[in-house]
């Protein structure tokens, strides 16, 4: 026997088939019938059967039926096994799919709820109402300006400034001025720190920042800096957040300083600046560190749009929707990079018409330069004497030295401890001339 006698009933042994070797045949689907047990060979059956790897002599005779019907049996059988394993396999899948599913979902109901602690941590941190009242109770006290004319308390600030008009050096100068309580520029009173001053300086080496803090003579320690040039902050992740948050706190600091503001968005992973949508992004997480930080007051060194006359913050106006205040440092025109330098103001409660600066190289200061003989209005604009304006306009006034001694001995009678910053704040009329009837006022009353 062939060992394939397990494949027949006893009754087909019986019938007298004899059970023969069967040749090297490949599995196919089953094709003997009835038509081919009964022994006539068409030329389309010999066709179909060789194409199906089975062998024949023209006649269906015994070997072609027991070869036929081994095939069918062994193919059924390996139908069978086949359909069972792409059964059991489109089960996996959808036992699989399922429990993806479930993760996915589960996953999504626990940001939810994760979300949801969130959002009550930072609502119970609102503030409550206040009234008018309540409100001018608060603020009185508070100075009005960090930095008088220039910096409201707990404002923002952008150092706005063209290529090389000196953003970095100011904002080193503006520094040294909130730790020393020495006038900013010579000129702007200031309210000095009682905390640090922390610096993310993104922009020079650290030999080179180290370089001109020293030209400078910035040198108290409380003036802390994040050499950062090289390296990314993650501020929009929270992870970025907390790591700024828990250094200002840590190292009690007083007044944030970022330079620049493009370098800053870069390393935050914002590389659009002129996406509002992102600038925005930014800017608010920028309060909620100095909010959650206890930072007064937030200073951004910003550079200057390269072409627009007027001297804008480059990129999104988102900028300046977020500042309260923008001081800008500029040459006298858009077509040079050297000579002299000029400053202005614009803000809230602020605002500083463009004049000049005198910069010394050896020390990298600079001074407000105050132009002598010339009257100002309440905001600092040149009233220029004898001269008709035409139009119905009016000429130019001239006033009389004797007319700021008047206002400035008014002023002293009420504020005896005044300086002359205080003066120049709250007496009306052009600066040199205020401090001049300040000496006389003061040499009068005795004053050293």
């Amino acid at each position: 026997m062939t060992g394939f006698e397990d494949l027949f009933s006893d009754d087909e042994i019986e019938d007298g088939y004899e059970v023969a070797e069967p040749p090297n045949l490949i599995l196919v689907p089953h094709f003997a019938d009835e038509r081919y047990l009964s022994g006539q060979d068409t030329d389309d059956d010999l066709t179909k059967a060789r194409s199906r790897g089975v062998e024949s002599d023209g006649d269906y005779d015994g070997e072609d039926i027991v070869a036929a019907h081994m095939l069918g049996r062994m193919n059924a059988r390996h139908t069978t096994e086949r359909a069972e394993e792409h059964r059991v396999f489109n089960e996996a899948i959808r036992d699989e799919i399922e429990r993806q599913r479930v993760q996915i979902v589960a996953r999504r109901e626990a940001y939810k709820l994760i979300d949801a602690g969130k959002h009550r941590e930072v609502l119970a941190k609102l503030p409550d109402p206040m009234t008018p009242t309540q409100m001018l109770e608060c603020a009185s006290d508070a100075p009005k300006f960090r930095v008088d004319r220039l910096i409201p308390t707990n404002g923002n600030l952008l150092l706005c400034a063209r290529p090389k008009a000196g953003k970095t050096e100011r904002g080193f100068q503006l520094a040294k001025s909130l730790l020393t309580g020495d006038d900013f520029l010579g000129e702007f009173e200031v309210v000095p720190v009682n905390g640090t001053i922390l610096n993310l300086n993104y922009e020079l080496t650290s030999d080179m920042a180290a370089g001109w803090m020293n030209d400078m003579g910035l040198d108290d320690d409380r003036m802390l800096t994040f050499n950062l040039r090289g390296f990314s902050v993650p501020l929009l992740s929270d992870d970025g957040a907390a790591w700024l948050i828990e250094q200002c706190t840590k190292y009690g600091v007083e007044v944030l300083q970022i330079d620049p503001a493009a370098r800053m968005m870069t390393s935050a992973g914002v590389n659009a600046e002129n996406d509002n949508d992102a600038v925005k992004a930014i800017c608010d997480r920028l309060d909620a560190i100095k909010q959650e930080a206890g930072v007064t007051e937030m200073i951004v060194a910003i550079h200057a749009n390269r072409v627009d006359p007027i001297c804008r913050p480059r990129g999104a106006d988102a900028w300046t929707a977020w500042m309260d205040s923008q001081i800008n440092f500029e040459f006298a025109s858009l077509e040079t990079t050297t000579g002299p330098r000029f400053i202005s103001a614009i803000g809230r409660d602020v605002s500083l018409s463009k004049r000049e600066l005198a910069y010394d190289k050896t020390t990298r200061l600079a001074t407000y330069k105050v132009k002598h003989s010339v009257d100002t209005d309440e905001n600092g604009d040149p009233l220029v004497a004898d001269i008709d304006f035409g139009g119905g306009g009016g000429r130019g006034r001239k006033v009389d030295s004797s007319v700021y001694d008047e206002r400035v001995s008014a002023y002293l009678e009420d504020h005896p401890e005044a300086s002359k910053a205080q003066v120049r704040k709250n007496v009306k009329g052009g600066a040199d001339r205020l401090d001049a009837a300040y000496d006389r006022v003061r040499h009068a009353g005795g004053d050293a």
